[in-house]
C-alpha cells in the first residue's frame, strides 16, 4: 500500500505499487482465480531453499530506495526473491509460480509487469550500491516443481524513466485525490436530504444510521415498505462516506431496488462534482464475447487495456456523470473497445459509491478491502432477509456425475493429452462418488437421498489437482489450441451464458473441494442420487460477519427482519456491537385492517379437509367490495385445491405460474375498475416478494397459513443442526422463514399514504405464541381475532 504523509511530506511504498497501473490485469487471476496463492508461495519457497542449499545464493534480498520529487521524500522498499553469485556475476532473480506442468514450461510467456519488476529490482540494486550484472525471471510449476528460466533486460537509463514516471503518476493521482477529498468533504457539509419532507419514521432510521456510520456499528432496520429506507439509509450513509472519503457500497437482491438506489443518488450527487456513483453491472451480461475468455491476448478488448484507457478520457467522462449505471458504462466502454467489465472494476477505485448485488460484496471469490487512506468502506444492504439463502447457495456446491461420465467419455475419444488428463479426473471423481453412494444405500437399506459425511481427504487431494488442470484447460483455450465440438460455449446448468462444459464441470469441482476445507460441522453431504452429491452448508453464520467485519458500519434492512433474535444469529451478530430498529408502519391505521381467522386449521394434516372453507370465506370477504384481491398459499398444489372450490361467480381468477411476465398482469389490474380479480400465487415467488400492487391494484391479501418449507432432508438437516447447539431448530428452519414470506407477501397490499385494504392471515396458528410473537411488533399491535373476518371488514370498508 503507497502510504503518503503530507504533513511529514513523505511517501512511503513498495515495488509492486510503484509498477501496478490503474487498470493492470493478471492473467491467471482472470483464467482461474485467487485461490491458487497459497500453492504457489509453497512451491515458491521450496526453489528458493533448494538454491541456498547449494551456495553462492542469498534469498529475500531488501531493496531501499530513498529520493526527492516535487517536495516528497519517497522511500521504495522491496525485497528480491533472490540473488545469484556465480565467479563474481550477481543475477536478479524473480520467483514466479505458475500452475503450468514443466514439458509445457515452454511456452510461458511472461508478463509486463513480471519483467518490469525484476528489471526495476536490478535498478534499484544498482542505484544503492550494489554490482548486479543481469537479471532473469525464473518461473516455477506448482504441478510438478519444475523450473524454466527466462532472461531479461535491464538497461539501467529505460529503468531509471520507469521509475520516474511511476513516481509522477503516483504523485499527480494522490495530489488530485486531495483536492478531491477537501471537495468531498464541502460537499457532505451541504448535503441535503433529498425529499421535501421528512416521513414519520424515518428521522429515527436517519438519526440511527448516522450513528452506525459515525461509530462503526451493525444497524438492523425493519422498515416497513413505504417508509422511504433507501432514502433513509443513502442520504446519512452519503454524507459520512464524503466527510471521511470512504467507499460506500448499496448492494441489494433485486435490480428495482438498485434502481431506487441510483435515482436517490442522482438527487444527491451532482455531476461534475468531486464524487460519483457507480452500479456494477453482473459480468456475464456485459461480454459481448460468446466464448469468454479474459486474458489480453485472447479477447480484443483488453488487449493493451491499462495503456488504452488511459489514453482515453473515458474515466474522466463516466466520473463526470455523477451517477453511472450499468448500461450506461457498458455502451461508452464498448464505444471505446475496451472491456466494460474491466472498466467497471477500474472506475470502483475512484467511486465514492458502488451499488450493485449482493454477489459484489459476498461472493466467495470476492472481496471488499480499505482504501488508499487505509480506511474500509461502509456498507448498506437492502432486502437483508434474502441475504442468507443467497449466501448458502454460494456455499452448496453440487456435483453431478453423469455430467462428469459424459464428458469425460467425450474427453477420451479426442486422443489430445489435455482432455485425456481430464478426463483421467473426472472418473477419479465419479469412482469415489459411486463408491460412497452404494455404502451408504447398504448401511440405509432405504431409497436415496442419504447424507453422510464426504471423503474430505479425497477432495483435499483433488484439489490441487483441480487446480492444475483449470489452468492447463484455460491456457489452452487462450492459446488457441484444438477444441472438440463437444466443448464449445453451451447453456450450461443454469449459468446466464454459455460456457465451455469441460470448464464449467472442473470449475464446480474446485469449488466443491474449497467448501470441504472448510468446518465439517456446518456441511453435510447429500447423496441425492447415484448421480448427484451436494455439500450443504447449515450455517452461514461465519461467511456473512466475516464480510460484515471487513466494514466499518453497515445498515442492514428490509420490511421482513424481525425477530431480531433470528437474524441476528444469521448474520453472525450474536455478541456484537449491533443496534436495532423496528419501525411501525408510517401509514393512516385507519387504512387498514390486520385480521386472523381461526377458526380454519391449515396444518398439513388438515388443510384439503378446510379447502372448501377457505374458498368461502373469501368468497365472502371478496363479495363486500368490488376490487382486485390477492391471495398466497404455500403451494401450488395447495392454491389449486383450494381455487377448485371456489364459486365461479366469487371472482374472475388469474393464476401465477413458473416464470409468468407480470407485466400484461399489472395492466390488467389497472384496468379493471368494475369486476372482481383474485390473483392466486405462492409466498416466496415473485408475486409475494418482487411487485408492488400499489392504489387499487390491490385492496386486500389473503395469507393462508404461516409459509412454512415442506419437509425435506436438507431443512431437516439445518434443524437437527441448530438443535444440536442448544437453538430451537424448529424455529431456524421452519417458522422463521415462513413468516418472513407471510409478511412479505401481506405487504402488497398497503404501500403509499392513501392505499386502503386488508390483510386475511388464515389458519389458527398465527394466534399460536410460537407464532404470533415472531412477527412484526406494529404487526402484533393491530392483529385482530375474527372467526369470520367478513364481518369486521363489512365495517371497515362501510
Amino acid at each position: 500500500m503507497v502510504i503518503f504523509d503530507d504533513d511529514a511530506k513523505t511517501v512511503t511504498l513498495s515495488v509492486r505499487d510503484l509498477l501496478t497501473p490503474t487498470g493492470s490485469m493478471d492473467m491467471e487471476d482472470n483464467l482461474i482465480g485467487v485461490q491458487r496463492a497459497v500453492l504457489g508461495t509453497e512451491a515458491h519457497s521450496r526453489y528458493l531453499d533448494a538454491q541456498v542449499t547449494r551456495g553462492g545464493y542469498r534469498k529475500e534480498v531488501t531493496v531501499d530506495w530513498t529520493g526527492l520529487r516535487r517536495g516528497y521524500r519517497i522511500h521504495i522498499r522491496g525485497r528480491v526473491d533472490g540473488l545469484r553469485t556465480t565467479r563474481d556475476i550477481t543475477i536478479v532473480e524473480e520467483v514466479k509460480s505458475t500452475l503450468m506442468p514443466g514439458p509445457l514450461m515452454r511456452e510461458i510467456e511472461p508478463e509486463l509487469g513480471h519483467t518490469e519488476q525484476c528489471a526495476t529490482y536490478a535498478y534499484l540494486l544498482r542505484e544503492a550500491g550494489q554490482a548486479i550484472d543481469g537479471a532473469q525471471l525464473v518461473y516455477v510449476s506448482i504441478a510438478d516443481d519444475a523450473v524454466h528460466e527466462l532472461e531479461v533486460d535491464v538497461p539501467q537509463e529505460a529503468c531509471r524513466r520507469l521509475v520516474e514516471h511511476r513516481l509522477e503518476r503516483l504523485l499527480d493521482e494522490h495530489l488530485e485525490s486531495l483536492r478531491l477529498a477537501a471537495g468531498r468533504r464541502r460537499l457532505a457539509a451541504a448535503l441535503r436530504f433529498p425529499h421535501e419532507r421528512i416521513r414519520e419514521g424515518q428521522g429515527v432510521m436517519i438519526d440511527d444510521v448516522q450513528g452506525a456510520a459515525e461509530q462503526g456499528h451493525v444497524l438492523l432496520v425493519a422498515a416497513p415498505t413505504g417508509i422511504g429506507k433507501t432514502a433513509a439509509a443513502i442520504f446519512p450513509m452519503l454524507r459520512a462516506a464524503l466527510a471521511q472519503n470512504r467507499q460506500l457500497y448499496v448492494v441489494t437482491a433485486k435490480n428495482s431496488q438498485q434502481q431506487l438506489a441510483l435515482e436517490t443518488l442522482r438527487q444527491l450527487l451532482p455531476g461534475d462534482g468531486p464524487a460519483c456513483a457507480m452500479q456494477i453491472g453482473v459480468r456475464d451480461r456485459v461480454c459481448m464475447n460468446d466464448d469468454p475468455q479474459c486474458t489480453s491476448g485472447k479477447c480484443p478488448l483488453l488487449k493493451d487495456f491499462a495503456r488504452r484507457l488511459r489514453e482515453s478520457d473515458l474515466l474522466p467522462r463516466l466520473r463526470a456523470m455523477g451517477v453511472v449505471d450499468a448500461d450506461t458504462m457498458t455502451l461508452q466502454a464498448r464505444a471505446e473497445g475496451l472491456c466494460p467489465h474491466q472498466v467497471s472494476l477500474t472506475l470502483m477505485k475512484y467511486a465514492t459509491v458502488i451499488v450493485g448485488d449482493f454477489n459484489h460484496v459476498f461472493h466467495p471469490d470476492l472481496t471488499i478491502g480499505e482504501n488508499a487512506e487505509g480506511q474500509r468502506p461502509l456498507l448498506i444492504v437492502d432486502e437483508a432477509h434474502n441475504l442468507p439463502d443467497r449466501v448458502a447457495e454460494h456455499w452448496s456446491p453440487e456435483l453431478h456425475m453423469k455430467e462428469a461420465e459424459s464428458l469425460a467419455a467425450s474427453a477420451r475419444t479426442t486422443g489430445l493429452p489435455i482432455y485425456r488428463d481430464a478426463a483421467q479426473l473426472l472418473d477419479a471423481l465419479v469412482t469415489e462418488h459411486r463408491g460412497a453412494f452404494q455404502n451408504l444405500a447398504s448401511e440405509y437399506s432405504m431409497p436415496p437421498p442419504y447424507t453422510g459425511e464426504p471423503n474430505r481427504q479425497f477432495f483435499d487431494e483433488m484439489y490441487g489437482r483441480a487446480e492444475v488442470m483449470i489452468y492447463r484447460y484455460a491456457l489452452h483455450i487462450a492459446k488457441g489450441g484444438e477444441r472438440p465440438a463437444a466443448f464449445r460455449p453451451r447453456p450450461w446448468r443454469g449459468r446466464r451464458r454459455p460456457i465451455d462444459p469441460m470448464l464449467a464441470q472442473l470449475l464446480d469441482l474446485r469449488h466443491f473441494c474449497r467448501c470441504c476445507e472448510l468446518p465439517a460441522d456446518r456441511f453435510a453431504g447429500i447423496w441425492h442420487d447415484a448421480d448427484r452429491l451436494q455439500l450443504l452448508c447449515l450455517d452461514v453464520a461465519p461467511e456473512i460477519r466475516a464480510r460484515l467485519n471487513q466494514v466499518d458500519g453497515a445498515v442492514l434492512m428490509s420490511a421482513t427482519l424481525t425477530p431480531f433474535s433470528f437474524f441476528r444469529r444469521q448474520f453472525g451478530l450474536e455478541g456484537t456491537e449491533t443496534i436495532t430498529l423496528d419501525l411501525p408502519s408510517p401509514f393512516p391505521r385507519e387504512n387498514r385492517r390486520l385480521l386472523v381467522c381461526d377458526t380454519i386449521d391449515t396444518t398439513y394434516e388438515k388443510r384439503s379437509d378446510e379447502a372448501a372453507n377457505i374458498a368461502a370465506l373469501m368468497a365472502r370477504c371478496m363479495a363486500l367490495k368490488t376490487g382486485n384481491y390477492l391471495a398466497f398459499f404455500s403451494s401450488f398444489a395447495f392454491r389449486d385445491e383450494v381455487m377448485g372450490k371456489l364459486p365461479a361467480a366469487a371472482a374472475t381468477v388469474i393464476r401465477q405460474t413458473a416464470g409468468m411476465d407480470i407485466r400484461p398482469l399489472l395492466v390488467a389490474l389497472s384496468r379493471n375498475k368494475h369486476t372482481t380479480i383474485l390473483v392466486a400465487a405462492v409466498m416466496g415467488g415473485v408475486m409475494a416478494e418482487g411487485v408492488d400492487f400499489a392504489e387499487d391494484l390491490a385492496i386486500g391479501a389473503f395469507v393462508v397459513g404461516p409459509g412454512l418449507p415442506p419437509l425435506e432432508p436438507g431443512r431437516e438437516l439445518v434443524r437437527g443442526y441448530f438443535d444440536a447447539h442448544h437453538l430451537d431448530g424448529f424455529e431456524q428452519a421452519y417458522i422463521c422463514p415462513g413468516l418472513n414470506k407471510v409478511v412479505q407477501a401481506g405487504g402488497r397490499v398497503i404501500r403509499t399514504e392513501t392505499d386502503r385494504g386488508f390483510i386475511v392471515l388464515v389458519g389458527r396458528r398465527f394466534l399460536d405464541p410460537r407464532y404470533h410473537d415472531r412477527l412484526p411488533e406494529w404487526w402484533r399491535a393491530e392483529l385482530i381475532a375474527a372467526p369470520d373476518p367478513a364481518t369486521e371488514l363489512a365495517t371497515f370498508w362501510g
